[in-house]
């Protein structure tokens, strides 16, 4: 949300979007589609799908799919309900995300986007990460006005205090 009239500026912080063109001239076929399945089931509605409908959505033979899927299971990417027969993401890809989340650098990547909202403004601008009903400040830029608001970094408030 933006505020002109207190001279701040809060933004949201976006990680950029991965690049679907490779920039190798070839692509492994059944990591592509590993991949794919791993992706459609991420996005799908139901947390469970069944071999039928992943294939489909992925666009490959139930055979591959049914390969793909098992090999996925035997490293923990996915959990196969065979009761079911369905399919859900397993446990080994948390531990993918928990490191890049280990490696992220929150105020590394948002330094340059709110240096750059701060002076062409001439605001300042600051990243607040909420927790419950406070927001903490976790990066900010003063830009290169005269006047401007100082605050903090680590600074908790609630988020009730003003129009952020």
């Amino acid at each position: 949300m933006f505020c002109k009239q207190n001279l701040y500026w809060v933004i949201v912080l976006r990680l950029p979007k991965q690049n679907r063109k490779s920039d190798y001239s070839t692509l492994v076929p059944a990591v592509q589609q590993a991949i794919q399945i791993l992706m459609t089931m991420a996005n799908g509605r139901d947390a469970r799908m069944n071999l039928t409908e992943i294939c489909k959505q992925v666009g490959i033979h139930k055979s591959k799919g049914y390969s793909i899927l098992n090999t996925l299971q035997q490293f923990g990417f996915v959990i196969r309900d065979k009761e079911n027969k369905t399919y859900s993401l397993g446990p080994a890809v948390l531990h993918l995300s928990n490191r890049f989340l280990i490696d992220l650098n929150i105020r590394e990547l948002a330094q340059p986007l709110l240096h750059e909202l701060a002076t062409s403004t001439d605001s300042t601008a600051i990243l607040v990460l909420l927790s419950g009903d406070h927001g903490f400040v976790v990066v900010r830029d003063e830009g290169t006005q005269d006047i401007g608001l100082t605050i903090r970094l680590g600074h908790k408030f609630p988020l009730a205090w003003g129009a952020h």
